[in-house]
Order: C-alpha cells, then structure tokens, then sequence
C-alpha cells in the first residue's frame, strides 16, 4: 500500500454556496510550482485545481474560477466586462 504525504503551507479554496445549500465544485490553490492531479484526490466530483507561488490566487487563477463558475452555472445569457475592458469568452 503506498500513502502519499503531501504538505503545503497555503491552500485557497474558491467555494460558491447559494442559500439553498447547493453549491460548485471547489477550486483549490496550492503554493506549489507545479500542478499534480494527486493533489485533488479525495476531494468533491468537479473540483478544479492550480498552483501559485504563494499559494493565493492570481489574475489567471481568477479568469480559470470564472470560467469553472459559468460552465457550471450555464446562465441563459453570458456577458461578462471585466474591469479594465478584458472580456472573458463565451
């Protein structure tokens, strides 16, 4: 039997919960250099994963939550404007 250990001194986790109690699949970030899909073992069905040098989210991690958001969410009508005039895709 082999046990992974893995130990990381920052996760942030992207949760979105309505008031009814349903909720997303998580995102989590780790403070690691690359990203190992062993990371994400146990964790609910959907949960998406990255890495930042500080374990915190960044620009990039934060259009990749967006994305994870919409495409779970599937709204009848898409239109996102982001500050500053970047447009995420449909």
């Amino acid at each position: 039997m082999v046990k992974f250990y893995i130990i990381s001194q920052t996760i942030t986790v992207m949760c979105a919960v309505n008031a009814a109690g349903t909720y997303l699949p998580p995102m989590m970030i780790f403070k690691r250099k690359r990203m190992s899909e062993l990371l994400l073992k146990g964790t609910p069905h959907g949960t998406i994963g990255g890495v930042s040098e500080n374990g915190w989210i960044e620009s990039e991690l934060f259009v990749k939550w967006l994305e994870h958001f919409v495409h779970h969410i599937q709204p009848s009508e898409y239109r996102c404007q982001m500050y500053g005039g970047t447009q995420l895709p449909p």
